[in-house]
């Protein structure tokens, strides 16, 4: 998925069900939904959250700050872009 001013709800839920299928896995709480991923990368303001590089209109990833084997929750609040 690249960053853009729009973000397509398709892309979005596959990311959601992605990341919520492994919190299951792991047996974390939280449920990731379109809307709390959409404005979670909105929130980085288009900037890499670990380096601050511009992805706009570039691909990019979102992780876990804590990671779900380290005891992290599946939320917005535990999302870097």
């Amino acid at each position: 998925m690249n960053y853009s001013d729009f973000l397509e709800a398709r892309e979005l839920k596959k990311l959601a069900q992605s990341m919520n299928s492994r919190a299951k896995k792991e047996g974390k709480s939280g449920r990731l939904t379109i809307e709390g991923l959409r404005h979670r990368i909105y929130a980085s303001g288009g900037q890499c959250e670990w380096c601050t590089v511009s992805i706009v209109n570039e691909a990019f990833e979102v992780d876990h700050i804590i990671p779900l084997y380290r005891g992290g929750d599946n939320i917005p609040d535990n999302i870097a872009v």
